[in-house]
């Protein structure tokens, strides 16, 4: 029998279909806003991939512009005076329409010349449209000077007024691989050699030789390398910029036998006598292609000017006789065109035996002219290259430099024989 009263109610359980409604709406709007904000996301980051586009493209016209090589309109070049409002330069060939990946960007550039103060001021303008439709622009400005691109190896000359900064605040032609001692001087022993080479940081000058116990000198350093270009064919231009051959067995065998030296003739009786060592580049197992040399050439202060040496760098058998005897396979002369004997050239300037202090421009020592006069400086990079002497019925000449590769030279002249 129920014990509810006639006037009681049931207590209602569940949801009501309105509260449903309710949450669903909750829930929809929230869903709204996230697909919105999704939406915006979306759209910004193709707006700022897009800004990004267009910095990449008013920064690549205004690095152009900066890479002016002359001063004055040339032919052919890049000049400040073409630097102006709507084209840039025409030798620049920059696009002012670029299609992208998203959008199509136009690029326009305004210069204004203040010739007064010897710049320009550059705006970079770039406008294109986003998915939406709505214009967008960026412009990148700067200032580009007036100034002689020649000059600007003088940012990286020290006071000294040297060509270079000194490598670890030494002199320029001290080898790498010598030791600073901290005292102002640097170590260096020669490749297979026991001797040790002092030199004075500051002037490149060999100071004394060791071994072990040290004794002062007075000395230059001359060094530079040999390449081979050995081919049955007349050697080409480019051959000599990139010798392709493996060095001649005589330069490899241990110990070597076959080296430069030098025949000195100023001072005549210097306090030590010129010495040599050779290294193998690359080193062995690999197959040698460059052979680099070190020579200490010594003399005293009672020449005329002081402390300067004459003589000529010669191509002998190793251990060096007396006299100075060639290898056996050396040409006999420059018209020797035997298959099986080779020749000397040296890298230089002029192809003429052309002396120290002549020639049009005058040919200095650091030019590897046949003899050397008065040397007051350490020679580096004093370069040779061996080829053949001839294919049995031409001789081969010794090969010029190539023209289309102007930061290279290749120019060389017969050494060894001269004549």
């Amino acid at each position: 029998m129920s014990s509810r009263g006639p006037g009681h109610r049931s207590r209602s359980r569940g949801v009501s279909l309105i509260e449903a409604i309710v949450a669903l709406a909750v829930m929809g709007f929230g869903m709204l806003g996230i697909a919105a904000m999704q939406s915006s996301l979306r759209q910004n980051s193709d707006t700022a991939r897009q800004r990004a586009e267009a910095t990449r493209l008013a920064s690549e016209a205004i690095e152009a512009m900066r890479s002016y090589s002359v001063v004055n309109t040339a032919s052919g070049k890049i000049a400040y005076a073409d630097l102006v409002t709507g084209v840039a330069a025409p030798q620049l060939a920059l696009p002012s329409t670029i299609t992208g990946t998203n959008a199509t960007y136009t690029r326009t550039v305004e210069v204004s010349d203040t010739s007064a103060q010897n710049r320009k001021t550059v705006f970079v303008k770039i406008t294109w449209a986003d998915r939406s439709g709505q214009p967008q622009e960026l412009v990148l400005s700067t200032e580009i000077q007036r100034s002689p691109p020649e000059l600007a190896a003088s940012l990286i000359v020290p006071a000294s007024g040297t060509a270079t900064q000194l490598p670890r605040g030494r002199h320029p032609t001290i080898p790498q691989a010598a030791i600073d001692n901290g005292d102002g001087t640097s170590s260096f022993t020669p490749p297979g050699g026991s001797v040790v080479w002092k030199l004075n940081n500051a002037s490149g000058v060999i100071e004394a030789i060791c071994n072990p116990s040290c004794a002062s000198a007075y000395g230059r350093l001359l060094s530079g390398y040999i390449g081979f270009a050995t081919g049955t064919t007349a050697p080409t231009s480019s051959e000599s910029e990139a010798p392709p051959s493996h060095a001649l067995a005589d330069f490899t065998s241990s110990p070597p036998t076959a080296g430069i030296v030098v025949v000195q003739t100023k001072p005549v009786a210097p306090p030590y006598a010129p010495e040599c060592f050779h290294e193998r580049l690359p080193a062995a197992p690999a197959p040698t292609r460059v052979i680099a040399y070190y020579c200490a050439v010594f003399t005293d202060n009672s020449t005329t000017p002081p402390y300067v040496w004459s003589g000529r760098s010669r191509l002998v058998g190793l251990p060096p006789s007396t006299p100075l005897q060639e290898p056996s396979w050396f040409a006999s002369s420059i018209a020797d065109n035997s298959a099986s004997a080779y020749r000397l050239c040296r890298y230089t300037t002029q192809r003429s035996h052309v002396a120290v202090g002549t020639g049009t421009p005058a040919m200095r020592n650091r030019d590897h002219p046949l003899d050397y006069v008065d040397v007051k400086e350490n020679l580096v990079n004093q370069r040779f290259l061996i080829i053949r002497a001839g294919d049995g019925s031409s001789a081969f000449d010794c090969p010029d430099d190539d023209t289309t590769t102007p930061l290279l030279n290749g120019r060389t002249w017969h050494h060894q024989p001269s004549s």
